[in-house]
């Protein structure tokens, strides 16, 4: 995996500054896109309807639209929004590979050579607890560290292995809170629960993640309830309580038309000219 370097020259301790984003080898990268074009259609079957973030079109639009009705449907239900700290970089790596290789047979060999093998990926860093301060300025030394979690941006395999690791936090959750709803794209997860449960869903969300090395992000995460309820006492992320504010058109209004109307009219103003 070679990383990319960012611009703006050397960094602090006068080496590179690297992209967690890197471009792979070229014939690994052959050989994880042949696979990702092979399990895509049974990775959506497996991962959905909890799991999005795996061959589904309009990802985004769907949840929200999904978590809508599920609103309408019980206006007394509450929404909370979870986001992970680094998932992708601290996800655990093994959990991962254990759940797709049991899946996917065919991904095994690729797997435990590429990520658990003799000579697994590396990354430029320091070592944890290195107290031995290099010759220049007093700071730690960086060197070639082995990859232990999280995934690498970049490999065409690479999302789906930050699906499968979050999908276990997903598959947790939901079997402890049967009556919510539950929707996740890769780390950032949607809830619809009982306004009273929600405390518990939170409590639940931080022992799953913890379990698979996602550290939950209070601060990123939020609650809201259509109704205008307070938050339980001690709450400890955020609370919503001035409603959401939707920033759309309505399918098929006029406002819609006419938006669509005057755009082309400025691309065939442009093309004409």
């Amino acid at each position: 995996m070679l990383q990319l370097c960012k611009p703006g020259g050397l960094d602090v301790d006068g080496l590179p500054r690297l992209r967690p984003i890197g471009m792979p080898e070229v014939l690994r990268n052959l050989a994880a896109s042949s696979l990702a074009s092979t399990v895509r259609a049974a990775a959506v079957r497996l991962l959905a309807p909890l799991q999005m973030a795996v061959g589904v079109s309009n990802t985004c639009e769907r949840v929200v639209l999904e978590v809508t009705a599920e609103l309408v449907h019980n206006p007394l239900a509450a929404m909370l929004e979870f986001d992970f700290r680094s998932a992708c970089s601290l996800v655990s790596l093994a959990a991962a590979v254990v759940y797709l290789t049991r899946a996917f047979p065919c991904l095994r060999h690729y797997l435990s050579s590429v990520f658990l093998g003799s000579f697994p990926p590396r990354v430029y860093g320091c070592a944890d607890g290195d107290s031995t301060p290099n010759a220049t300025g007093g700071l730690l030394a960086r060197r070639w560290l082995a990859v232990e979690r999280g995934v690498q941006q970049g490999d065409p395999l690479g999302q789906l292995i930050h699906a499968a690791g979050m999908h276990l936090v997903v598959l947790r959750r939901a079997a402890a809170h049967l009556r919510a709803d539950v929707r996740a794209v890769h780390d950032d997860v949607v809830v619809v629960a009982a306004l009273a449960k929600l405390p518990a869903v939170l409590t639940t969300a931080t022992a799953a993640g913890a379990a698979v090395d996602a550290e939950l992000a209070p601060a990123k995460c939020a609650g809201w309830s259509p109704t205008g309820a307070p938050a339980s006492a001690g709450w400890p992320a955020r609370w919503i309580a001035g409603g959401a504010r939707q920033i759309s058109i309505p399918l098929g209004s006029d406002a819609l038309l006419l938006r669509r109307s005057n755009r082309w009219r400025l691309i065939t103003a442009v093309l004409r000219r």
